[in-house]
């Protein structure tokens, strides 16, 4: 019996006692609760509440617990993101990437996937080794590149960065400048850029491109032609400098022409492979 009926009956004359329940609720989490009368009960006299709610999920891995000024020029997300979640889907309508990533303290890189209409991708991951020494990898595979024109310190900086996958799926037709590119990525020992093509002469600045990278052993560049490029010094790092391109580094390169305009421009380069000498 409801109360409401209790008091209808009573004020017709009639009805019983209803059987009601003092009941104890232990609230755990946000949102909204319905209390009810347990089986057997007429209905609920009173309703004690305990509150037991936590403060909400732990997002500790995704930012950190303080803010520091290191910088006088460092953006509040930079300094409060450690971690994107994994993937993140570039939309048709994004044209620029420029500094996505830029000095920001995340632990680790989330996958992207798209780009078709992106053009600029200047120091998209630079320097996000800045802060910490955790960035040993970095998944590119979903990155669509057909309309970059400037890739521009897009690595730089991944000072512990081991490899940088899905580098062969690039398309870099329309890329003018590869300025300083992979410009610090000191652990790396080998790039696979055998997918770096440059046809229609579109190519004109590699300065610093590979400079600082001391710990190269192999760079396949056997896609690039270099007629029309303009501006290229210290590509492969300022001779005198202990982070430059080891000398005996393996380049792999289409042909004579473009192995003579190495060995030309940098002389130091011992050990230039055309496609032809290496596949031998």
């Amino acid at each position: 019996m409801d109360l409401l009926s209790y008091k209808l009956g009573k004020e017709a004359g009639g009805g019983s006692t209803p059987n009601l329940q003092n009941k104890d609720v232990t609230i755990t989490q946000n949102g909204e609760t319905t209390v009810q009368a347990d089986a057997g009960y007429d209905g609920l006299s009173s309703v004690d509440i305990t509150t037991n709610v936590s403060s909400g999920p732990d997002l500790s891995e995704y930012f950190n617990n303080t803010i520091t000024n290191t910088t006088s020029n460092t953006h509040i997300g930079d300094l409060v993101l450690k971690k994107i979640p994994s993937p993140i889907y570039i939309s048709s309508s994004t044209t620029d990437l420029s500094g996505l990533f830029q000095n920001t303290k995340i632990t680790t890189v989330p996958r992207l996937i798209g780009g078709e209409n992106v053009t600029l991708f200047v120091s998209m991951f630079n320097a996000i080794n800045n802060f910490n020494n955790t960035i040993t990898s970095c998944d590119v595979s979903g990155l669509v590149t057909s309309n970059a024109t400037n890739m521009n310190r897009m690595f730089a900086g991944l000072t512990v960065c081991t490899q940088i996958t899905g580098l062969t799926g690039f398309n870099t037709e329309k890329v003018t400048t590869m300025q300083s590119l992979f410009d610090s990525c000191e652990a790396i020992t080998e790039l696979d850029l055998s997918s770096f093509t440059n046809s229609n002469g579109a190519l004109t600045k590699t300065s610093s491109m590979f400079s600082g990278c001391k710990n190269l052993r192999k760079i396949d560049i056997r896609g690039l032609t270099f007629s029309s490029v303009t501006s290229f010094i210290s590509m492969f790092g300022v001779d005198t400098s202990t982070s430059k391109v080891p000398n005996n580094c393996l380049i792999i390169v289409k042909d004579n022409t473009e192995k003579t305009w190495i060995t030309t421009n940098f002389s130091r380069m011992n050990n230039v492979k055309t496609v032809a000498e290496y596949e031998a």
